[in-house]
């Protein structure tokens, strides 16, 4: 049986891409700490994570008081690929 081991950091991002497409269906962006409370993930470690997230072209912050973050891409474009790849987690 093959096994496939995947850094935290990859583990969180997989969460935090789920948390924000099952929080923002209603156009509303989703904050940084309202996605480190729900799933218990530092929000400092979390911040790394959605700014390679970002980079990668998955997410897209929004400044502003309704600020946070919404899925940059269709939610059935978005493949496993695109959140393990070592390029997006530099």
């Amino acid at each position: 049986m093959l096994k496939l081991k995947i850094s935290t950091k990859v583990e969180f991002g997989i969460i935090a891409v789920i948390d924000i497409a099952s929080h923002s269906l209603n156009g509303n962006a989703v904050t940084t700490p309202e996605i480190a409370k729900r799933q218990n993930i530092s929000k400092k470690y979390l911040e790394q994570i959605l700014s390679s997230l970002s980079s990668a072209g998955l997410v897209r912050g929004q400044k502003g008081s309704n600020g946070g973050y919404v899925i940059a891409k269709n939610l059935k474009e978005i493949t496993f690929n695109d959140v393990y790849t070592p390029q997006t987690f530099y």
